[in-house]
């Protein structure tokens, strides 16, 4: 699983520093990204399917478009993983949009986007 994470994290960190996995620091700053992984199950022999779920959070300012902004992130993030492949000498990670929708807050000044993946995580030694 450190293998995902690293990878997650290092992918996301082309486009954006502020990325947390599972939880956000308690002073992060907007706009920042939170990403877990979620429902490991078995596809078929070698293969397990595991869910990837990232949150896009930013907040409202005065003179700050923060909706293009989030939009803006949420695309260059969709686009580094919609059917991205990654292998190394243990693992072959292949990367499948589900979705990507907007996430009510009940703090008005909150924005957020999430975007789910399938991952189909092949490991040489199962």
């Amino acid at each position: 699983m450190a293998t995902k994470y690293k990878f997650v994290t290092d992918t996301i960190m082309t486009v954006t520093n502020d990325v947390y996995p599972e939880k956000a620091a308690n002073k992060a700053k907007y706009p920042y990204v939170v990403y877990r992984f979620s429902s490991d199950y078995e596809i078929e022999r070698n293969a397990r399917g595991i869910f990837l779920e990232i949150d896009i959070w930013d907040s409202k300012k005065s003179n700050y478009d923060e909706l293009t902004a989030i939009e803006n992130l949420t695309d260059q993030i969709e686009k580094l993983f919609d059917y991205k492949r990654y292998l190394d000498d243990n693992h072959l990670l292949i990367f499948s949009k589900l979705g990507r929708n907007p996430i009510p807050d009940e703090d008005d000044n909150i924005i957020r986007r999430q975007l789910r993946f399938l991952i189909k995580s092949y490991d040489k030694n199962n």
